[in-house]
């Protein structure tokens, strides 16, 4: 099975889409076709608990219920559709075993360290 590590704003329109019932955008094609292949049991969506953590943030800033998105959230997690990565000693081991990337943000650098980390790339 296919290993995809979501970035924060997949993981947001994934959430917005399948949570709260909202319609993809146009230029949304790929991820279309990466929750039909996700909804037929094809691929695992993973994604850091960090990105997690901003979207909450950015939801409470719009004065939406956390708890309540947490509620709806940990549904869609229990389903076991979506799979979270905390920060194991074993990914921290293994994220220091590469360089930061300066060109690329943090998150795209540990995006990019956790789909090695999927393919046992040492």
């Amino acid at each position: 099975m296919e290993i995809r590590c979501l970035d924060k704003n997949n993981l947001a329109r994934i959430v917005d889409i399948v949570l709260y019932g909202k319609s993809f955008y146009e230029d949304e094609a790929e991820l279309e076709f990466l929750l039909d292949r996700w909804k037929d049991w094809d691929i695992e969506l993973i994604f850091l608990s960090t990105s997690l953590l901003q979207i909450l943030e950015a939801r409470q800033k719009k004065s939406e219920d956390a708890m309540m998105f947490l509620e709806k959230f940990n549904e869609l997690y229990d389903s076991g559709l979506l799979n979270i990565e905390y920060f194991s000693e074993s990914f921290i081991k293994y994220m220091f075993g590469f360089p930061r990337q300066s060109d690329l943000s943090i998150e795209e650098n540990l995006l990019e360290i956790r789909r090695n980390f999927a393919e046992y790339k040492y």
